[in-house]
């Protein structure tokens, strides 16, 4: 997991920066949920459905984060 949180936070980090737009400063936000093959799953519905619950979760907590999807079918997330 500790490659792919590298990768979201850098892009988290780029997007995040603001862009000048037709002479308007524009931030824009992000929000990410991770799920981790194989360990939140094989198939891919499986991981849709589990990076879909985290980034669910990231937007909940606030802009500019991600969350990833727990091992197992936990309730608790990784943020």
């Amino acid at each position: 997991a500790g490659a792919a949180e590298g990768c979201a936070s850098k892009v988290i980090e780029t997007i995040s920066q603001p862009y000048s737009i037709q002479g308007k400063i524009v931030n824009i936000t992000v929000s990410a949920g991770l799920a981790i093959y194989p360990r939140n799953g094989i198939e891919a519905e499986e991981l849709i459905r589990q990076a879909d619950r985290a980034l669910y979760d990231a937007k909940h907590r606030g802009k500019n984060r991600y969350c990833i999807a727990p091992e197992g079918a936990t309730d608790s997330l990784v943020a």
